[in-house]
């Protein structure tokens, strides 16, 4: 599934960071199709190996995954990373902005460029207006934007019509994906208030039904 199959279905993308390997299993089994796309990071990597990840994501290929590599070295090294994680099925992946056009990876996955942390203060927040400029000289998919500033999403989305805004920091830490999405983001990421609720199912379509709504 691609990114634009998935914003076209779901405004929900399901974060896992667990140091368990069945969790990530219990979790995507547990919450089947409805779930449309997955951003994983280095703690599934370190959990599970890449095999590991390789054989979740192939056995849940209907799924969009994204890489929440954070990626902030220099070209030549981006570049292998970013071949490596194509190889082990990811669809996209985060890199931090801050880098620049000469240091990010060639579009081998679809690349989201990282403008803003959804906890601070960073300094992103102190050169927020900059950061916006350098991802635009970054050919990217989309951008990351914290889902719990709402004021940010709006000034991304000037920016970037036409990219896809995907924002952590909903729920546990204090974002609203109604907000989010009415602020102007396509996707909320989402991780423990959803896999850590009694009724995982239940506070997911919660969320897809708040973020239809637009309701902040």
């Amino acid at each position: 599934m691609s990114i634009d199959e998935a914003r076209g279905k779901s405004h929900v993308i399901l974060a896992i960071d667990e140091d368990e390997p069945g969790k990530y299993w219990s979790v995507l089994d547990g919450l089947g199709s409805m779930v449309k796309a997955v951003k994983l990071g280095w703690m599934a990597i370190l959990s599970m190996g890449t095999s590991g990840v390789s054989e979740l994501i192939r056995k849940n290929d209907d799924k969009y995954f994204i890489m929440d590599a954070k990626m902030a070295d220099v070209n030549f090294i981006n570049e292998k990373i970013t071949r490596k994680l194509r190889s082990i099925g990811f669809n996209g992946v985060i890199i931090h902005g801050f880098i620049g056009s000469s240091n990010a990876p060639p579009p081998l996955l679809d690349i989201f460029v990282l403008v803003s942390m959804s906890q601070g203060p960073t300094l992103y927040d102190k050169s927020f207006s900059e950061a916006l400029s350098y991802a635009k000289e970054i050919k990217r998919k989309g951008i990351v934007v914290p889902g719990n500033r709402p004021d940010l999403i709006r000034l991304a989305r000037e920016s970037f019509p036409m990219d896809v805004i995907i924002s952590p920091g909903i729920g546990a830490q204090g974002g609203r994906i109604g907000c989010a999405v009415r602020s102007g983001a396509d996707f909320g990421i989402v991780g423990r208030s959803i896999y850590e609720s009694s009724d995982p199912v239940k506070a997911l379509l919660e969320l897809e039904k708040e973020a239809r709504e637009a309701r902040c």
